[in-house]
């Protein structure tokens, strides 16, 4: 039992309090609703991430656009197999201008992961 206990606690401090949270995380998917959208302008995308934990799990996280712009720091408790967060961009182009973009969802605590870019494309008529 003390060999266990001892190797614990040294994993422990190997690995780091922020490894052993992060472990927490089992996935992070993003998409945008639409994926394309073609019509009047300015149009809002939508976007959900998707955040699956293996225990209940306090995260800190950020939307990245691929614009450049972030948005701000939230919180929110997952508790299970899925939790969605979401946002929305509003945005407009000239007539028959095409605009692909994307937004990742940038988890900043425990650790640091990023979601898939969930993509869009934009057409204004």
């Amino acid at each position: 039992m003390k060999r266990f206990i001892c190797a614990a606690v040294l994993a422990a401090c190997v690995i780091g309090p922020s490894a052993l949270a992060q472990s927490a995380i089992n996935t992070v998917v993003a998409v945008a609703n639409p994926r394309h959208y073609e019509g009047r302008c300015p149009a809002s995308i939508a976007f959900v991430a998707t955040i699956s934990v293996n225990q209940p799990t306090k995260v800190s996280y950020r939307w990245e656009r691929s614009d450049g712009a972030t948005g701000r720091v939230e919180t929110a408790v997952i508790r299970g197999r899925g939790h969605g967060v979401t946002t929305t961009w509003t945005l407009s182009r000239r007539r028959g201008e095409t605009f692909k973009g994307a937004q990742t969802l940038h988890l900043l605590s425990p650790g640091n992961l990023r979601s898939n870019p969930a993509e869009f494309t934009l057409v204004c008529r």
